[in-house]
């Protein structure tokens, strides 16, 4: 028999989540097949075991040690069976009318390669998933300014469509890769995700090989899931830690969609700005209350002291 979609989870110390997650997805009301995959980054937390216990009919690669985002996708994409990969965060749960809503819609708009649904934060507030193509300075306002001056990693970024319709889909550049149906016709075309990226960008970069094809990446707002935004990571060394990962992926992504100079540029310059920011707020720290700003001049430290001397990012 056809399987119609192969939902793609990966998973990662997140077995509350994605528990609910796997249950969301079986409660979904659909007259189209389904099947789930999911992917385990060597877990401890016991989510493999629970999973199996649970869920008998999920089929799981276990991994021994962690692979990152794109490759576990596409260890997945390797063996699905499915007309539609649904790439599905850990930390989501969705409405029960999501696949059969968007196969309906993919099966009858022959140019819609990648659909993307609508996301929203638990208090009900939108999640942008739907973004232009990332430029230097969209991403350089991001790493340089906005994350600093706020003191939280949050979704910002200048490529965000100012203008679009909650009621009609519409074509975008890139669709976040939290809740992103791709059609085989895609994955057999131009694969799925690059593996030089261990987490982030790889859904733009992915994006951007679909828009060079004659199929469109299509936001669907019509159904929504629920996404529990950094499910995996809830102090701050950890939110640190993927920030890192974050700068380091976008780099990689100027690497792939420009050349080695724009990345090495785009990394030195937010180097540069970094280490004035540093030097501004240990003077203002000196002035005023040193604890208003000390979760600021850590976020700096780490951030210089990781991309210049550890990351090995591929320009």
């Amino acid at each position: 028999m056809q399987v119609d979609v192969s939902v793609i989870i990966i998973n990662y110390n997140t077995k509350d989540l994605v528990t609910n997650c796997i249950r969301s997805v079986y409660a979904s009301k659909s007259k189209y097949l389904f099947e789930i995959i999911l992917v385990d980054n060597a877990s401890s937390d016991g989510s493999v075991e629970e999973i199996r216990s649970s869920f008998p009919d999920v089929r799981i690669i276990d991994n021994k040690e962690n692979v990152g985002f794109g490759r576990a996708n596409n260890q997945a994409a390797a063996v699905a069976l499915g007309r539609y990969l649904y790439i599905l965060n850990s930390d989501t749960e969705i409405e029960k009318n999501v696949i059969e809503t968007v196969v309906m819609y993919g099966d009858t708009h022959a140019k819609a390669g990648v659909i993307g649904t609508r996301s929203m934060f638990p208090d009900g507030k939108l999640q942008k998933t739907f973004f232009k193509t990332p430029t230097f300075m969209s991403e350089f306002v991001f790493f340089a300014v906005k994350i600093i001056k706020s003191g939280e990693w949050f979704l910002f970024s200048l490529n965000q469509y100012k203008h679009y319709s909650l009621n009609e889909p519409f074509e975008v550049d890139v669709i976040s890769g939290c809740s992103m149906f791709v059609k085989r016709e895609v994955y057999d075309k131009i694969g799925l995700f690059n593996e030089r990226f261990f987490m982030y960008y790889e859904d733009a970069e992915f994006c951007c090989r679909v828009n060079k094809t004659e199929l469109k990446c299509i936001y669907l707002p019509t159904v929504f899931i629920k996404h529990f935004h950094l499910g995996s990571a809830k102090e701050d060394r950890a939110k640190y830690k993927l920030l890192i990962s974050s700068f380091d992926s976008a780099c990689i992504y100027f690497t792939c969609v420009k050349n080695r100079w724009y990345a090495y540029i785009f990394r030195v310059s937010n180097l540069i700005v970094w280490g004035i920011e540093l030097l501004l707020l240990q003077i203002c720290a000196v002035i005023v209350r040193k604890d208003k700003l000390a979760k600021k001049i850590s976020m700096l430290k780490t951030l210089l002291y990781e991309v210049k001397f550890h990351l090995k990012v591929h320009i």
